[in-house]
């Protein structure tokens, strides 16, 4: 008799109360065949047992949540019971984790889920409670998540090393993560063609024949108004008539962006 799959997959969703995005998620869950889901920044107010049917596709869950504050955060470990037995749990203010027993061999170990601040004023709290939990218990442990945290500009996720365009690609990437989940609704294809060849004609109109593709590095300000509207928010970032006017933008005014 072979063993129950030992699989897990930690996630941050980014938002999980779209049934589009739940079905990706109990897919995933099925196709890597996964016996515990842990789930960052899933910004669902309320988590029922049937929500987490729908979300990991296990037929008897078993879980721990965290809830929201406000409009962001939120945390699901969930764990098939037909697999795991919970032993003990812990649930803080960034972490999540529960000491669980693989049926088949009696193996133990603590799952921790992560999901560190975005903000540096907080991250002190978050080290010191990340520290206390591991210091104070010595079974085995595998942990995952999203810290928040680099060591520098390289680390961070589909950003490029560059001081010009690194704060570019930062904003393609959110609005990439917004059209998967279904929050941008694209132009019909004859637009986006007329769209293409303005852009081409205004590059090679500067660049004659160096031109290789798409540049934005003269009109980064228009550029981020226009995917600002795709993401639904406004595209003025300022406080202010004046410091619209008057005040040049930078990353930081796109902070508050997720």
């Amino acid at each position: 008799m072979s063993a129950p799959n030992f699989g897990i997959l930690f996630w941050n969703v980014r938002g999980i109360s779209r049934s589009a995005k739940k079905y990706m998620c109990k897919r995933t869950c099925q196709d890597l065949n996964c016996s515990i889901l842990a789930l960052q920044e899933t910004k669902l107010a309320v988590v029922s047992g049937i929500a987490i049917k729908q979300i990991s596709g296990f037929k008897r869950p078993a879980f721990l949540s965290l809830d929201v504050v406000g409009l962001a955060g939120g945390q699901i470990l969930a764990w098939n019971s037909d697999v795991w037995d919970m032993e003990n749990s812990f649930c803080g203010q960034f972490i999540l984790a529960a000491s669980l027993v693989f049926k088949h061999f009696g193996f133990r170990l603590w799952v921790v889920s992560v999901y560190g601040p975005p903000h540096h004023s907080t991250r002190s709290s978050f080290f010191r409670e990340l520290s206390t939990f591991i210091n104070s218990y010595s079974e085995p442990m595998i942990m995952g998540g999203d810290f928040n945290t680099t060591l520098g500009r390289h680390e961070r996720l589909n950003c490029t090393e560059s001081l010009s365009n690194l704060h570019a690609s930062d904003m393609r990437s959110k609005w990439i993560s917004h059209f998967l989940d279904g929050q941008v609704k694209l132009p019909s294809i004859k637009c986006m063609e007329k769209d293409v060849l303005e852009w081409e004609k205004y590059m090679k109109r500067y660049t004659h024949k160096y031109f290789r593709g798409s540049c934005i590095s003269s009109i980064n300000i228009w550029y981020n108004d226009a995917l600002c509207r795709d993401m639904g928010y406004n595209p003025k970032r300022k406080k202010g008539f004046l410091a619209e006017w008057f005040i040049p933008y930078n990353p930081a005014d796109y902070a508050d962006l997720s």
